[in-house]
């Protein structure tokens, strides 16, 4: 046990909305790209010390369907700044043993970046120390019924079961701790089916700003909760 938590052990899977980026700009009075990119950094710091900390597996809601809708510089800003985070952070994650799986539309992503991916899933495919899903061109509400379509297409009866399999995250563990910060409290079709039994935190604090002490207050909280599951 860590000391400060409950008696709970940590969660294995967390989930993470990174919400507040652009308003963390606009209150700095900086571009939005700058927002996003200490967006990044905080990404980085977050992931690391859950791992650190014994998380088994760690989602991240880092671009939705709907964020298509933004504007075309925000959107071009966003995709350069995914080029350089696979180009860059490929060779840590392999060294730490950390597979990592990029889920979404992905069809929807310029070709290059289509390839970079393919690369750094293929590269850390059988790594099984820890475990990154980048939730990226992602929406919930797509991802169950292409799952439900995958199971009728397979002449699958469409049950709970067939369809968890086909999820993205299909073989993984749902979220035990799903964390919004930015102060919005809803999931914005953030894995809606695996988040049936989650538990949810939701801070103020804006996305750039959450750091390693507003993590340990979320793990706090959730040692803190008794878990039955409906029963």
């Amino acid at each position: 046990m860590i000391s400060g938590l409950g008696e709970n052990i940590l969660p294995s899977h967390v989930a993470f909305i990174m919400d507040g980026n652009r308003r963390w700009a606009k209150k700095h009075s900086l571009a939005t790209e700058l927002g996003h990119k200490e967006g990044y950094q905080r990404f980085k710091e977050i992931i690391d010390k859950s791992f650190e900390l014994g998380v088994r597996t760690v989602t991240v809601y880092a671009f939705s369907t709907e964020n298509w809708n933004r504007s075309d510089d925000e959107v071009s800003g966003i995709m350069n700044l995914a080029r350089y985070v696979i180009k860059n952070d490929i060779a840590s994650y392999k060294k730490r043993n950390v597979k990592v799986n990029i889920i979404g539309e992905t069809d929807m992503l310029p070709v290059d970046i289509q390839e970079q991916i393919a690369t750094i899933e293929s590269e850390t495919e059988k790594k099984n120390s820890n475990v990154i899903n980048i939730a990226f061109s992602y929406g919930s509400r797509s991802e169950i019924v292409r799952a439900a379509c995958i199971a009728a297409d397979n002449n699958l009866e469409i049950t709970e079961e067939s369809i968890g399999a086909n999820l993205y995250t299909g073989g993984q563990t749902d979220p035990d701790l799903i964390i919004r910060t930015g102060g919005q409290p809803r999931l914005s079709n953030f894995l809606l089916w695996q988040a049936a039994y989650s538990e949810i935190y939701f801070t103020d604090s804006l996305w750039p700003d959450f750091d390693v002490k507003e993590l340990m207050k979320s793990f706090e909280f959730y040692s803190k909760i008794k878990r039955n599951f409906g029963k």
